[in-house]
């Protein structure tokens, strides 16, 4: 109402948040003549990032769980009410409405002591955090929302390395796995996906410039839906 009284437009843009089950995931549903579940899976590996307040505090990383569990504190509150949008903006576009979003959050404890760029992470205390999220909608389909944020990706025996996993399953059922790399091997880790959401936003200037005044949304590109 603001923004509609002032003129103006208020738009929400970004990799994840923003991009990957809002625009990705909702395309690739438009590949099925059914859908029953939509995962969206995200991996970063935090031993790089020279930032402790971001990886002690944030992050949660170092955290000793049996003094703190964080997977109900104020942090998955940050993280619910962040990404709970995500829910809606999927459950909108397919139609629907959420029924209920459950947390599954998971901790992962260091082995040992683990030293990365921010610090020393202590043997038996957080290592990796996976904020986690499953939906029912009211039309009966489901969907996960995952950020599992680690030290070190062989703490989880995963071979597919990849930032991104798409899971979409009906008919036919939908898997994509992706990365952003830098050209430059010499480049900080972090550049590209820094591009990458510089890119997002600069691509919608134009858009969100000449939008209505009130809330901007991207259409999806022809996501899956029940009926036309």
């Amino acid at each position: 109402a603001a923004c509609e009284r002032g003129g103006s437009t208020l738009a929400g843009v970004g990799l994840n948040p923003g991009f990957i089950a809002e625009r990705i995931a909702l395309a690739m549903s438009g590949l099925c003549a059914q859908v029953d579940y939509i995962g969206s899976f995200e991996m970063v590996d935090g031993s790089y990032i020279d930032a402790p307040e971001f990886v002690f505090g944030t992050m949660g990383f170092g955290t000793d769980p049996s003094a703190n569990d964080i997977t109900k504190g104020p942090l998955a509150q940050l993280y619910f009410d962040l990404y709970i949008e995500t829910f809606a903006y999927a459950a909108d576009a397919m139609g629907t409405s959420i029924a209920s979003i459950l947390p599954d959050h998971r901790l992962t404890l260091a082995p040992d002591d683990m030293k990365i760029a921010a610090g020393i992470i202590r043997r038996g205390t957080v290592a990796a955090t996976e904020w986690r999220w499953n939906a029912a909608f009211a039309d009966g389909r489901r969907m996960t929302h995952s950020l599992l944020w680690t030290a070190s990706p062989q703490l989880h025996g995963d071979d597919d390395p990849a930032h991104w996993r798409i899971e979409i399953k009906g008919r036919p059922n939908v898997n994509l796995s992706f990365s952003l790399e830098d050209p430059d091997p010499a480049a900080p880790p972090s550049r590209a996906g820094a591009d990458a959401t510089a890119a997002t936003v600069i691509r919608a200037i134009p858009d969100v410039c000449s939008a209505k005044p009130g809330f901007f949304r991207f259409t999806p590109l022809a996501p899956f839906r029940e009926r036309f």
